[in-house]
């Protein structure tokens, strides 16, 4: 996964039982240190379950004037 220092993410989704599935990502980066033969790699991982659920949300809300180009507005008179 890591061969070089440039930083290299994946997304994974992690299922457990009985829970909702989450959303990571795993980033890395491969560094050396000086010596022959060793490598270090720092690894973290982010939950991004909230961020990908807003994107989507986004997604779903900037997709309506697309479909439909002139909305219709609808009123009642009556107070509810």
């Amino acid at each position: 996964m890591f061969y070089s220092s440039i930083k290299k993410w994946h997304e994974f989704s992690l299922l457990r039982d009985g829970e909702p599935k989450i959303i990571v990502r795993i980033e890395g980066v491969a560094t050396e240190n000086g010596s022959p033969n060793v490598e270090l790699c720092q690894i973290t991982t982010i939950d991004i379950t909230d961020l990908k659920k807003a994107i989507k949300d986004g997604e779903i809300l900037a997709r309506f004037p697309k479909e439909n180009p002139n909305p219709v507005m609808r009123i009642q008179r009556r107070v509810l």
